[in-house]
């Protein structure tokens, strides 16, 4: 999801909560706001982007909410 935060444009991203600890510790992320204790984090995405790194993790992320929609049903 690309939503905006505090003056920030934020790509919003489900990942595992062990990978969430690891992003945490890079200030380019921070937990989503009201989701973020379900395993979302937000990457401020103002300025120079890794686009592969931004690719992988929207892969991972889509991977992610599709298993859980499945068990769903």
């Amino acid at each position: 999801m690309l939503d905006a935060y505090n003056g920030h444009l934020c790509i919003c991203l489900k990942v595992t909560l062990a990978l969430q600890q690891l992003l945490l510790e890079d200030s380019r992320f921070f937990k989503t706001p009201y989701s973020g204790n379900k395993g979302w984090v937000s990457l401020i995405a103002d300025g120079q982007l890794d686009w592969s790194e931004v690719r992988r993790l929207i892969g991972e992320s889509y991977a992610l909410v599709a298993t859980e929609r499945s068990k769903r049903g």
